[in-house]
């Protein structure tokens, strides 16, 4: 990840983490949770790495439900909360994982890899696939539905964070490249980015014969 844009968010969100631990939960973001821990029991699955795990409240969540989960954040505070929470959470970033090849049944990403420059993304994504065992899933959320990359301008967090948005087309191509999508659905929200909609994705990865 780029430098600059990395120790940016670093220093945001450490200072955000009593207001990100008080913050009501949204309720699409309980229900895709539930759907996704739901469809990880009904294949059998186990293992979750929560990429971008923040404070560690959908891990708690996801652990509460009986899964092995391990989190990560570039946030050393994040980190801290989420190991508060008794979860397995570490300092680390999501176009680097320090995991091996096939390391987890599923992935959940929620909020996350939209403060990825563009560039980076296919990084990212090869990650995470690497780390996913074969026919592993994986979860996408993020805001776009638009084009737009930089530094939202009205960002109340200090430093102002770096955003980066994709259309709805071309967020199922990047991913396609990747992985085998078997769900991709919008939601409407009053969040106050300069974001259309939540865009929520579930992947297979993607098999190489």
């Amino acid at each position: 990840m780029n430098q600059d844009i990395r120790k940016n968010l670093q220093a945001a969100y450490d200072k955000q983490v009593a207001e990100r631990e008080g913050r009501k939960l949204w309720k699409r973001q309980a229900a895709e949770r539930e759907d996704f821990a739901k469809l990880m029991k009904q294949m059998g699955l186990k293992t979750l790495l929560d990429a971008g795990g923040a404070t560690g409240i959908d891990g708690r969540y996801f652990a509460d439900e009986g899964l092995d989960v391990t989190c990560i954040d570039l946030s050393a505070e994040n980190v801290k909360a989420a190991a508060a929470k008794r979860l397995l959470s570490l300092q680390m970033d999501v176009t680097q994982l320090e995991f091996e090849d096939s390391t987890f049944d599923a992935v959940w990403s929620f909020d996350c890899l939209l403060h990825l420059p563009k560039t980076e993304w296919h990084q990212a994504l090869s990650e995470i696939s690497r780390v996913l065992q074969p026919n592993g899933l994986f979860f996408l959320g993020v805001f776009g539905g638009n084009d737009f990359e930089g530094i939202w301008e009205e960002d109340p967090y200090r430093p102002k964070r770096f955003y980066s948005f994709w259309t709805d087309y071309d967020l199922q191509a990047i991913l396609s490249e990747h992985f085998e999508l078997v769900d991709f659905h919008t939601h409407r929200t009053a969040a106050s980015a300069p974001a259309v909609h939540f865009q929520a994705v579930t992947c297979k990865k993607l098999l190489v014969v």
